[in-house]
């Protein structure tokens, strides 16, 4: 099988960027554009639709308290057999599978072990995907917009605001809950922390 990657390089511990092929840059695109006229992300995704972090930042503008945390080496976290699963509501399962050996690279230390590459056009709109259909992400889209609640995902950061402080204490809660679920650790530097002030930030 022909290398999807011609070079790669590690800009942290355990954290590489790979440089697809011509080749695979140009799969990449054409996986990239299908996904995207059969699946809309939540408007809330603010990665995925223009307006980017400065819409992010002004959703939260009505709200008084905030939540924000990200995901732990996302594009690590989610292996092929994850991407596959992720896509099959999309496409047929061989096409899904076919998309996810494309889109994934062996780990350069566990051996077996596959994840999504920094680095290739199409890891990040899978990345969202997966999000999406894992438990942290149906309970973000739960809790979305209800009682006043306003989340913003870009890309692993996630943001969730509410005037009512007991409200975030109960979401506080679960979202470890749904994260340990869907097995998308939280990074331990930015661990979501409730009754934090806004406005949140200037930018992610």
């Amino acid at each position: 099988m022909p290398s999807k990657w011609s070079n790669r390089f590690e800009i942290k511990a355990g954290r590489w960027v790979y440089v697809p092929t011509s080749e695979a840059r140009r799969e990449g695109i054409e996986i990239k554009r299908c996904i995207a006229a059969r699946w809309h992300p939540p408007e809330y995704y603010y990665h995925l639709r223009k307006g980017g972090h400065v819409a992010a930042i002004q959703s939260h503008l009505g709200n008084s308290h905030f939540i924000r945390f990200d995901i732990q080496d996302s594009f690590g976290s989610i292996n092929r057999t994850r991407v596959t699963r992720c896509l099959k509501p999309l496409v047929p399962y061989s096409e899904a599978r076919a998309w996810a050996n494309s889109s994934t690279v062996r780990d350069p230390v566990f051996k077996g072990k596959t994840h999504l590459p920094y680095g290739f056009v199409q890891s990040q709109m899978l990345a969202s995907i997966c999000l999406y259909r894992s438990a942290l992400g149906t309970y973000l889209h739960r809790i979305h917009g209800k009682n006043g609640v306003v989340v913003c995902v870009y890309v692993d950061d996630v943001i969730v605001s509410a005037c009512d402080v007991d409200e975030l204490k109960v979401i506080y809660s679960q979202i470890q809950v749904a994260s340990a679920r869907s097995r998308l650790k939280l990074s331990q530097d930015k661990a979501p922390r409730p009754l934090r002030r806004c406005p949140p930030l200037t930018s992610f």
